[in-house]
């Protein structure tokens, strides 16, 4: 996934300790993040596209730019796959 993807609205966000709970009010469902997911939002929140979160990440962790942007990705995969992205056409 490229571009600046962003939560979708409606889900409230709550840290605990390095992982993240949302509450999809309109699903009535419970996510949970992983602390590599709990990152990623957190930067996506800032507004930070998917490439500077790869790079944030990489310097924030030390790892390969190949191996952050797998498991960036990876992140980004599954929050589409739950529907907590926004439809980039909002954005419009």
């Amino acid at each position: 996934m490229t571009g600046s993807p962003r939560l979708r609205a409606g889900v409230l966000w709550v840290d605990v300790a390095d992982e993240r709970v949302g509450y999809d009010e309109e699903a009535g469902r419970l996510h949970l993040l992983s602390p590599v997911g709990a990152a990623v939002a957190a930067l996506l929140e800032q507004g930070r596209s998917t490439d500077e979160v790869v790079d944030e990440l990489v310097v924030a962790s030390g790892r390969s730019h190949a191996d952050v942007g797998a498991a960036v990705s990876q992140v980004l995969r599954s929050l589409a796959d739950e529907g907590l992205l926004a439809d980039p056409a909002e954005d419009r």
